[in-house]
């Protein structure tokens, strides 16, 4: 079973420890802004979600 972590839109700076531990048990994280896919690795860029 995948596991994926979406992080949220508010998130702007350096990532919390929530999502700091919940990416690097993700097998994909999904992020919303183009400057947070370095952040994370697996990261995918899916845009804003409303």
């Amino acid at each position: 079973m995948s596991t994926l972590w979406l992080e949220t839109l508010t998130q702007t700076g350096t990532p919390c420890g929530t999502a700091r531990l919940s990416a690097r048990l993700a097998d994909m994280v999904l992020v919303q802004r183009p400057e947070r896919v370095a952040a994370h690795r697996h990261a995918v860029l899916v845009g804003e979600l409303y």
